[in-house]
């Protein structure tokens, strides 16, 4: 009877420590991947910081640009500026964010230069001789400052959403 005991004693013993190991290294795994996500967000954060791969001094936003359907946003985009500025400025990149409440998304444009953009941005009035465009403001991207606190604001979210859920 004492052998039957002792051999179900070592039976549990040996899966408790093999759930043990099994949830250290799964510890261990979470842990080095939480490290690695925050090196790289450190990494991206001094990149923003010391002006590495920084577009937004060149960054303008367009608010109440409707979808087109069929246009790629890049095309839209282009012909926004060269339709309701009346010049031909290059744009290098277009993004839009998640439309809401029924209105279309912001649209973030990145021009060649920090001059392309002022142009823009003085003429931005002549949107208002357009009936086409006649509803279209475009306005300055975020400052540096605000990015950053942005930025940390997001960092911190992420810090706290993954210790409470233990991700």
């Amino acid at each position: 009877m004492s052998r039957k005991i002792d051999e179900t004693k070592n039976e549990i013993l040996n899966q408790v420590d093999h759930r043990l190991d099994q949830l250290r290294n799964d510890f261990t795994q979470d842990v080095e991947l939480m490290h690695t996500r925050v090196e790289n967000v450190e990494r991206r954060i001094q990149d923003i910081v010391n002006g590495d791969h920084s577009n937004y001094s060149r960054t303008v936003v367009v608010t109440r640009l409707e979808e087109e359907t069929g246009k790629r946003l890049l095309e839209q985009a282009q012909d926004l500026i060269r339709n309701g500025l009346g010049f031909d400025v290059p744009v290098a990149r277009a993004t839009r964010l998640q439309s809401r409440n029924g209105r279309p998304g912001l649209v973030n444009m990145e021009l060649p230069s920090v001059e392309h953009k002022i142009n823009v941005l003085r003429r931005n009035a002549n949107f208002k001789s357009k009936p086409r465009y006649s509803n279209v403001y475009v306005c300055g991207g975020l400052m540096r400052s605000q990015v950053l606190c942005k930025v940390r604001h997001v960092l911190f979210i992420i810090a706290a959403n993954a210790v409470y859920c233990g991700n």
